[in-house]
């Protein structure tokens, strides 16, 4: 990085996860097998491999984003952990997935729902 980057540049990254903090967007999590890994965590401490801690800023930026229950599922269809998965388990898991957002879109009388999101977002410059 430090050879492509010019005198004065930084590094911008951004990790983006889940936010749950509803039952049913807890629900929604839990169906996604890679939820763990998405996990942006609330601290400002990231460690990201490779660069030095010390040098590294951190901010976080909770936000939603609107989606419908089919737009879920084609969303989460795309994602590597679901494209491993046996095929009926990636059905189930899909549809489980789908009908969570669907029901919640129901009780709020809206085709789609608000699901929190956390970016995370890290600076480095080199020293």
């Amino acid at each position: 990085i430090r050879r492509v980057l010019r005198p004065g540049g930084w590094l911008g990254l951004v990790f983006n996860g889940p936010d749950p903090r509803t039952s049913w967007e807890l629900e929604l999590t839990s169906l996604d097998p890679d939820s763990a890994a998405h996990d942006c965590g609330g601290d400002q401490q990231l460690h990201v491999p490779g660069l030095p801690a010390d040098q590294l800023q951190a901010a976080t930026f909770p936000w939603t984003r609107p989606i419908s229950a089919s737009d879920l599922r084609a969303s989460l269809a795309t994602h590597s952990a679901f494209a491993m998965m046996e095929a009926v388990e990636r059905e189930r898991r899909l549809d489980a997935a789908a009908a969570v957002v669907a029901a919640e879109a129901e009780r709020e009388n809206t085709l789609a729902v608000r699901v929190g999101q956390l970016a995370r977002c890290v600076r480095w410059q080199p020293g």
